[in-house]
C-alpha cells in the first residue's frame, strides 16, 4: 500500500521526494505536466497509471515510448 516514502510510486518519488526517477528531462516534463492539475483530474489519473507500468522494472524501462506517452498527455492539458 502506497505510503510516500521514496520507492512507493515513481509520481510520489518525482513530486514529494524530489528524486531523479527516469531522467531529469522527464521528471521535469512530468511536474510541469501536474502542475494546476487537480488530484482527481483525468490527465492526473492516466499519468499515475502509466507511470505504475513503468515502476516495475527501471532496467528494462523505454524512455522513448514514455516520453511519447507522456507528450499525448501534455497535449491534452494544453487542450
Amino acid at each position: 500500500m502506497p505510503n510516500g516514502k521514496p520507492g512507493d510510486h515513481p509520481l510520489t518519488d518525482i513530486l514529494h521526494n524530489n528524486l531523479t526517477v527516469y531522467s531529469a528531462e522527464i521528471d521535469q516534463r512530468i511536474r510541469v505536466l501536474v502542475e494546476e492539475l487537480p488530484n482527481n483530474s483525468p490527465i492526473y489519473e492516466r499519468l499515475h497509471l502509466l507511470l505504475t507500468r513503468y515502476s516495475w522494472d527501471f532496467n528494462k524501462i523505454n524512455l522513448e515510448l514514455l516520453a511519447k506517452e507522456l507528450s499525448v498527455l501534455e497535449q491534452e492539458r494544453s487542450g
